[in-house]
């Protein structure tokens, strides 16, 4: 599991898109906020709760290279098939400005 959460991070490629989440869970994942999002995680935020973009909790961690808060969202639940698009949203995003 390890090897694939770092595998998935550094693939991902920051390309400086203009988005930022505003869904509480999503923030907190972009952020590196382990305690926020271990704190909305227990009060039943679901781990694959997907924002205004689309982009899951799990997205924006890969996104910002946050391993521990990706390893806490996969431990959570969140499924790593989800996050493995960024790269064509990344992309996609890029043309968004």
């Amino acid at each position: 599991m390890k090897s694939a959460v770092m595998i998935l991070l550094l693939s991902v490629p920051l390309l400086g898109c203009h988005i930022e989440p505003t869904a509480a869970l999503s923030l907190a994942a972009a952020r590196g906020d382990l305690p926020a999002v271990q704190r909305l995680l227990a009060s039943g935020t679901p781990a694959d709760q997907r924002d205004e973009y689309a982009y899951t909790p799990l997205m924006w961690a890969a996104w910002y290279g946050r391993t521990d808060v990706a390893r806490r969202l996969l431990d959570a639940g969140a499924e790593m098939r989800a996050a493995v698009f960024i790269e064509m949203e990344v992309c996609r995003c890029a043309h968004c400005k």
